[in-house]
């Protein structure tokens, strides 16, 4: 064992902008690889696009308590459970064994496989190339779309010795909610029910069975606990992360050069396609899923490498099979759910990578989700599914599913705000803006609570919620004046003239040059606190503000807010600035949305800068630099080939949040493809 207990979390250790090498964007050589302080804090994900996901470090180390290689997250309303938690793997040869695996215990980093890894790449799953006296071996890991199952599977180099290895792989499981922890329990039960070339357990009752499959390995039915596991990542966030993992047997594969060898793990039987040995079948499935994810691609940009990465990313977040609907999953490793982000996400996630039946289903069931929640409190919410129906006719021409559903589900939805008479939630005030009077609910997407209290409190009447509003309103009265309804598109264009008045008016802030955060808040008094909120107001439409105004805002958004990662929540020179975000749960409430980076709002800046300065290449240059440290470099960092949810609002600008996040990918995808001039519609 080795006594080197990080003292850091992950990705708190410094960058290099240059850490990925090698050919491939998400390739990491034997500098990175073998240097666990980095590696140990770089992550991967996969999915199977039914909501079960893994995910770990490079290294090994589980440095999360959500990290893992089976969580299974599919069950409509259930909480996501961590079963499978890691391998513990070691290659015998002639003279001995060689320890494949890296777990971080209490004090001890143990065993140190990654010394003999020289290779990491996670194009198009995670694979990793251990190489050692006489025997190379290669490690692949991979979710099936559409199956409930995670396939590992070992290769040994044909170029090694001639000698027979035996393949030893322990499973460590943890058969518990993916936010809690598990610890040793007598009563557990951990034994084996065997069938036929299939062995599962279930340790408690109602904990769903997982399967092992390993074709003809040797099966040593010994059930072991391993203690005292530690999430270096859960401890800095002032949470528990000490944990135990029980094992409930070894099984040992005989592997000759150029044999591979599979374990399939899961809650649903593999078909090991008639009779054949699991290592075949799951080879055949190896080849199905590299073929699916090369046609993971974005029309026109098929050699771009950043855009077939972030098309990679985004089918991530893309789930069926949970319910009746498509859903968009937020964030991992805690896939919350947040209407408001998934249709925020919504465009670039299934829009831009032409998944369009699926975006038109998601659509539907968030229309649903949203008129069955009453007409009472009306949040913003609404006014991103407006947007997000706008984007989706704009690249489908689907006036038949405007015609039948979109336009009177937004009109209804538009309505509550109108007839909406409590002062909690948005209604429609005199002077044709929205507002809200309750200062203890947070209905933007600054959302961030200590207890019940908002943070970042907007009572009143914000900035980016009106600007979604004057916006709506112009999409009702084009809508309206297709189907012919003349009376309704003039009700809705007066509403529309009434609110841009009163939002030019009203938001500017003369002293600053650019627009207030929230007026009419219960002090009275506009809060003229400068956040990234008022790009809306220039992205969303060109007759909001007056071409000054605009350019004042896409100004003081550069100057005052823009970092490398995309936009602080705060100036800098604000006194209520919080430089880190970090520590417990309060500390990182309290920091959330006061100067922390959020990336996805880069996707409004591109379309303000077009906004302001047209469709010319110099603007797109101008913008398009604001991209590049995403796309070059932050897009290796954090979970490699994904986007973190936010960043530290200081350097080094570490990875926050959710590790990999739908609105972050699919606004920076929507983005980049705005500033290629690729405009993706149905091609009939």
């Amino acid at each position: 064992m080795t006594t080197d207990q990080p003292d850091v979390t992950p990705h708190s250790a410094p960058r290099t902008l240059h850490s990925v090498v090698g050919a491939s964007l998400l390739e990491l050589g034997p500098t990175v690889v073998q240097r666990p302080e980095r590696s140990a804090m770089i992550e991967w994900l996969e999915t199977n696009g039914l909501g079960d996901w893994a995910s770990g470090t490079v290294a090994g180390p589980n440095t999360r308590r959500q990290h893992g290689l089976f969580t299974a997250g599919a069950e409509p309303g259930a909480r996501p459970m961590l079963l499978l938690a890691a391998l513990d793997v070691a290659l015998d040869h002639e003279s001995g064994s060689i320890e494949l695996s890296c777990h971080q215990f209490v004090g001890a980093r143990h065993p140190q496989g990654f010394r003999h890894c020289v290779r990491f790449r996670a194009d198009p799953f995670p694979e990793w190339r251990f190489e050692a006296p006489g025997a190379a071996l290669t490690r692949r890991l991979f979710m099936p779309h559409g199956k409930r199952c995670v396939v590992n599977s070992w290769t040994l180099d044909g170029a090694s010795s001639s000698f027979r290895r035996r393949l030893r792989v322990r499973p460590l499981c943890a058969f518990r909610d993916a936010d809690a922890l598990t610890l040793s329990n007598d009563q557990a039960d951990l034994s084996l029910r065997r069938d036929g070339g299939i062995v599962s357990v279930a340790p408690h009752p109602g904990c769903p069975r997982m399967f092992l499959q390993f074709g003809r390995a040797e099966v040593k039915a010994e059930a072991l606990w391993y203690y005292r596991f530690q999430h270096p990542w859960d401890i800095a966030l002032g949470l528990e992360g000490i944990e135990d993992l029980f094992s409930p047997c070894e099984l040992a594969f005989d592997l000759a050069p150029g044999q591979t060898v599979s374990l399939v793990a899961g809650i649903e039987p593999f078909d090991s396609a008639q009779g054949k040995p699991v290592g075949e079948a799951a080879e055949m499935l190896e080849a199905r899923e590299r073929q699916r994810r090369a046609s993971l691609r974005i029309p026109d940009l098929e050699t771009d490498p950043a855009a077939r990465i972030l098309a990679r990313a985004a089918d991530a977040f893309v789930a069926a099979g949970a319910g009746p609907h498509t859903r968009i999953v937020v964030g991992y490793p805690e896939p919350r759910a947040d209407l408001r982000v998934a249709l925020i996400a919504l465009p670039g996630i299934l829009l831009c990578t032409r998944r369009l039946a699926e975006a038109k289903d998601a659509l539907d069931g968030a229309l649903a989700a949203l008129l069955a929640a009453g007409k009472g409190a009306p949040g913003d919410e609404p006014l991103w599914f407006i947007r997000a129906a706008e984007l989706y006719l704009d690249h489908t021409r689907d006036w038949d599913f405007l015609r039948d559903r979109l336009h009177a589900g937004c009109e209804a939805l538009a309505r509550r705000f109108i007839e909406n008479a409590s002062e909690d939630g948005y209604r429609l005030a005199a002077d044709g803006l929205l507002v809200s009077s309750n200062p203890g609910r947070a209905l933007t997407w600054m959302n961030a609570s200590l207890g019940d209290w908002p943070v970042t409190p907007r009572a009143g009447k914000p900035v980016e919620v009106n600007a979604l509003w004057h916006h709506a309103l112009g999409m009702l009265t084009r809508w309206a004046a297709r189907r012919n309804e003349p009376q309704r598109a003039q009700q809705f264009t007066a509403l529309r003239e009434l609110a841009g008045r009163s939002f030019r008016d009203r938001f500017w802030n003369a002293a600053e040059g650019c627009l207030y955060d929230v007026i009419d808040t219960p002090s009275g008094a506009p809060d003229p606190a400068i956040r990234p909120n008022q790009i809306f107001a220039v992205s969303l439409s060109s007759d909001l503000l007056e071409r000054r105004q605009a350019a004042g805002v896409l100004a003081a958004f550069e100057k005052r807010l823009l970092a490398p990662p995309g936009p602080r929540t705060l100036s800098l020179e604000d006194k209520a600035f919080q430089p880190k975000y970090g520590g417990s749960a309060l500390e990182r409430a309290a920091a959330r949305h006061q100067g922390a980076i959020y990336p996805w709002l880069l996707g409004a800046y591109v379309d303000a800068v077009f906004r302001v300065h047209g469709r010319t290449p110099r603007a797109g240059a101008r913008a398009a630099v604001c991209l590049q440290p995403l796309l070059k470099e932050y897009l290796h960092e954090g979970c490699l080939g994904q986007l973190s949810e936010l960043f530290q609002g200081i350097a080094p600008h570490t990875p926050q949040g959710a590790f990999a996040h739908a609105a972050a990918v699919g606004e920076i995808l929507r983005a980049h493809i705005e500033l290629s001039g690729v405009r993706i519609k149905d091609e009939g």
